[in-house]
């Protein structure tokens, strides 16, 4: 295998002309990763959003919990008909972005009071309640269930507590 360098690349936004029709590549900010980019086509309204919207359960790993949702709110605002999520079904409207911002920032809030209180990391995990939203995303399925508990909730609490306690510090 040999390892191919980048040619192009940009910091906010690219467009790109394939033939007439322009494909728009986007950095609206950070949110599952410090690197999203979503792919927009504004005159099919079709935008690829990346690790910004997952599903059936979001998952968080290297997230910025305290900026996801305000990416997510630049997402949502473009005129979009067709949502391609970075796994999951296509989507025709904004609900289940909306369902992620919420959740995110319930969760960051939690940890944040948490962090405040002084409250351990372990405390946290053990304190944050995301039973509505695990309803929301999984409902009654077990298998979702368990994605939603370990794919998404655990990595959720440790990065929205290692950035509370960095905003703590500041």
């Amino acid at each position: 295998m040999k390892v191919a360098m980048p040619t192009v690349t940009f910091e906010r936004e690219m467009d790109l002309d394939l033939g007439g029709r322009t494909v728009r590549i986007v950095h609206l900010g950070r949110g599952n990763t410090a690197g999203d980019a979503v792919v927009y086509v504004p005159d099919a309204r079709v935008v690829a959003t990346g690790d910004l919207v997952v599903a059936p359960a979001p998952y968080a790993t290297a997230s910025f919990m305290f900026e996801w949702p305000a990416t997510l709110r630049a997402l949502m605002a473009l005129d979009a008909q067709t949502i391609v999520p970075g796994h999951g079904p296509l989507q025709h409207d904004w609900r289940y972005a909306r369902q992620v911002m919420e959740v995110v920032m319930t969760i960051a809030t939690q940890v944040e009071r948490l962090v405040n209180d002084g409250a351990s990391l372990e405390v946290a995990k053990q304190k944050v309640d995301a039973a509505s939203f695990r309803e929301q995303f999984a409902g009654g399925d077990p298998f979702q269930r368990r994605i939603f508990d370990t794919f998404f909730l655990p990595g959720a609490i440790e990065r929205a507590y290692v950035e509370a306690k960095f905003r703590a510090e500041k």
